[in-house]
């Protein structure tokens, strides 16, 4: 969903050791957003629903960064939010510039704790 080649991703050099662990695990889908745990539970995708908010929708990349109201707060608002789809989540998850990815890391590292921990 993320690479179109295989080649070395440069935001290996670009991300430090534990930022770098949440952002492969995402590019990766091996991670615990309702979408990848329904998949290897081999739920129906209209059972994975978000468990965070009642908005009844899959919980997958683009509704954590994008939509997820638990995360109001800490979504910087930015033009790619104004019509979020998983183009832009592709961008995302693309982009060498180590600012945004640095901040799109500590976002992830905070959606993927909220949904391990949810009580939290």
């Amino acid at each position: 969903m993320y690479k179109s080649d295989h080649k070395f991703g440069k935001y290996f050099d670009i991300i430090d050791d534990k930022l770098l662990r949440y952002f492969v695990n995402c590019r990766m889908c091996n991670n615990v957003l309702p979408i990848e745990k329904g998949r290897w539970l081999r739920h129906d995708i209209n059972k994975r629903k978000c468990t965070l908010c009642n908005t009844n929708e899959v919980g997958e990349e683009c509704h954590y960064i994008f939509k997820c109201p638990l995360f109001t707060e800490d979504r910087q608002p930015t033009r790619l939010c104004r019509n979020p789809n998983m183009y832009t989540v592709h961008h995302l998850m693309n982009t060498v510039n180590k600012r945004k990815l640095l901040k799109v890391c500590d976002f992830m590292s905070t959606i993927l704790y909220h949904v391990k921990n949810p009580s939290d």
